[in-house]
């Protein structure tokens, strides 16, 4: 996993799941891949569905596993097609490209995380994300949305739970002087 698209409490996170896996359950990574490989399912989600039930396995060491057995180029390691399968509207990868052009320039530290649903922007912790809905881009904050008149984040963005306001966008302009502020705020306070 690289280092500079995960924070180091995310790569610490990754390695003692990983860790756990042999510890709790007596086998190891490659004996789990064979399991994996033999599985009747075809889909990730079905994959996943099959290592809970007949294995008994949780969702993180489930994912892991199957990550190691059927690598799709798309984990957190290959930031760049992440990117690409996720901001595929030019309209909207520019909005992204916006914000994350000024997530950047707040510090070094800043850690651009592409995921598979949504792209994520950490210090120590996630302060934002962005991902693209119907058209537009739903931009998750780490501010108080009461405070500042935002709408709450919801369940089905599934980013971060610190990410409670959300500002809706649809153009690189809408990455004004006020989202700004907000994202400031929110790289602050991580």
């Amino acid at each position: 996993m690289s280092s500079k698209n995960v924070t180091p409490k995310q790569a610490n996170w990754f390695a003692k799941v990983r860790q756990g896996i042999e510890e709790e359950t007596g086998k190891t990574i490659d004996e789990w891949v064979v399991i994996a490989r033999a599985c009747p399912e075809t889909t990730q989600k079905k994959r996943l569905k099959w290592f809970k039930e007949v294995h008994g396995l949780g969702s993180n060491r489930a994912l892991t596993i199957l990550s190691t057995a059927f690598n799709t180029g798309l984990g957190w390691d290959n930031p760049d097609a992440l990117l690409d399968g996720l901001w595929k509207s030019p309209e909207l990868r520019a909005v992204y490209d916006a914000i994350e052009s000024y997530a950047k320039s707040l510090g070094k530290e800043v850690v651009i995380g592409p995921r598979k649903t949504f792209s994520g922007f950490s210090r120590k912790y996630q302060f934002a994300a962005a991902r693209p809905v119907r058209g537009k881009v739903r931009v998750g904050l780490a501010v108080d949305p009461v405070k500042y008149k935002l709408e709450h984040a919801k369940k089905s963005d599934s980013w971060s739970d610190r990410l409670t306001a959300v500002v809706v966008v649809s153009h690189p302009a809408d990455v004004d002087k006020t989202l700004k502020q907000l994202i400031k705020m929110a790289w602050e306070n991580s």
